[in-house]
């Protein structure tokens, strides 16, 4: 690749049918349509609460670990989506009627999981070179 441009591009392309299958996936037609139970929307809220604050454990964690590095300010700047993340959920839990208790409990299906054990990871035990 000669350029950001065009890595950007050869990206969007490679996931271009990653995007149509996430957008023609059966949940996101009965979402659009208004056809998802609230047991479904609560599950998702449920599942969400742990990725969101995993994450946030996980990139607090990237934070102590590479915060004299340039992509600091990345990094708080992901700190922060992820914590105005969970204040949204906590506003959608509560119009479907979930506590925050009922959200702790939840079990997470394990699925769910994998890019919140790979950040996980990655804060405990990546690379020091981050910005490279």
């Amino acid at each position: 690749m000669s350029n950001a441009k065009e890595l950007i591009k050869k990206i969007k392309e490679d996931l271009k049918p990653l995007d149509e299958k996430i957008l023609h996936h059966p949940c996101i037609s009965a979402l659009r349509q208004g056809n998802l139970s609230k047991n479904v929307l609560r599950a998702f809220a449920g599942q969400q609460y742990h990725n969101i604050t995993s994450d946030l454990r996980s990139i607090a964690h990237l934070i102590s670990r590479h915060g004299e590095l340039p992509s600091r300010s990345w990094l708080v700047g992901l700190l922060q989506g992820e914590a105005a993340a969970l204040d949204a959920l906590f506003r959608f839990a509560e119009k479907l009627e979930v506590s925050e208790k009922d959200l702790k409990i939840f079990e997470p299906i394990p699925e769910g999981h994998a890019y919140c054990a790979y950040l996980a990871w990655l804060g405990m035990y990546g690379s020091k070179n981050i910005d490279d």
